[in-house]
């Protein structure tokens, strides 16, 4: 049986949306009682952790979307251009207003607040948005790693070797340093799925029909780990690599179940979609500030007080995150007008 790759094209904002809520999930752990939430052996936290299947996503479908610009002869400034324009203009403004509550006016920390903004104190004290941080250095690189994958005979021997490089790289780092590894680890994991995207793109463009049997045999390796690994083989860096692929054949999944969607649920995971990354700052940077400073932490004694909490901050947030973008194409277009003086 095969199935058609362009469905993760066509349910784009969708997937986007899924993979905001999982965001929204993961982080609903710091809102609540330690021995109920992200710390204690329950059911909730195991759940929760599932959660953490929202970044792999992102960088999925990044992957795929950095094939769709490169694949069009895209020069690099092009592509840098529109990477600052949607990516990093948003992170500009909520990170600079965030921070310059939480740097400036709390802290009174000038230098904290070019560090944090900056995403240098990510990279020396691993505090702030991990997932900015690595998309500057991965923008970077990205229309070189492109051309040098896209310009060989066998696009998937290429990025077999790219990814296996990439993947010894990390097991050397996970042996020799695993603080630095503990650190790095989820950029680690994320860039290595994007690599996957990008191969995907190509496929996803042209609707190319791929084997069923490929997408669920991931699926089965995944669980296959997680069975070895309560039997004692394995280790956290495995499961980190097969976690994250469990992403793809989640996307070919939930592509496929976008018909069994209630209409209100799938036009809300749509519009959700549209703001994906402005809800992840917010949920990064305005839910540390509410948490720690204006609740002060109280909501976390009871469960009840803690879902209370997170389900107030992830509307708020939500609604900021709709606001921010009506703001950011607001600025495109200013942008636009005075490239077309000029």
């Amino acid at each position: 049986m095969m199935v058609k790759s362009g469905v993760l094209s066509q349910n784009r904002s969708f997937l986007y949306g899924i993979a905001a809520v999982f965001v929204l999930l993961v982080h609903f752990g710091g809102y609540l009682p330690s021995e109920t939430g992200g710390g204690g052996i329950t059911i909730l936290s195991k759940l929760l952790r599932y959660g953490q299947l929202g970044v792999p996503i992102f960088g999925f479908l990044s992957g795929i979307s950095c094939y769709y610009s490169l694949s069009r002869g895209t020069p690099r400034s092009v592509f840098w251009k529109n990477r600052i324009k949607r990516t990093f203009i948003p992170y500009l403004i909520i990170s600079g207003s965030c921070n310059f509550v939480l740097d400036i006016l709390i802290k009174r920390d000038s230098m904290a607040f070019l560090m944090d903004v900056s995403t240098l104190s990510f990279w020396l004290y691993h505090h702030g948005p991990w997932y900015l941080a690595m998309l500057i250095p991965v923008y970077l690189c990205m229309p070189w790693y492109g051309k040098t994958i896209d310009n060989t005979k066998n696009r998937g021997r290429a990025t077999l070797i790219a990814g296996s490089i990439w993947l010894l790289l990390g097991a050397v780092l996970y042996y020799t340093s695993p603080e630095l590894y503990d650190h790095l680890h989820l950029l680690h994991q994320t860039v290595f799925i994007i690599m996957i995207g990008y191969y995907c793109g190509k496929k996803v463009r042209t609707d190319m029909s791929v084997p069923l049997s490929d997408v669920v045999a991931i699926f089965i390796v995944y669980v296959a780990q997680v069975v070895f690994r309560k039997a004692g083989f394995g280790n956290d860096y495995t499961e980190n690599i097969f976690f994250s692929l469990l992403s793809v054949p989640f996307c070919f999944a939930a592509s496929y179940a976008v018909d069994f969607l209630p209409k209100f649920v799938l036009a809300f995971l749509k519009k959700l979609g549209t703001v994906s990354l402005e809800c992840y700052l917010f949920n990064t940077y305005f839910g540390f500030l509410l948490r720690e400073y204006l609740f002060v932490r109280f909501p976390q004694t009871t469960f009840a007080g803690g879902s209370v909490a997170y389900i107030f901050c992830a509307v708020l947030e939500i609604l900021l995150a709709l606001s921010t973008i009506k703001i950011t194409e607001m600025m495109h277009r200013k942008l636009k007008h005075n490239e077309m003086i000029l």
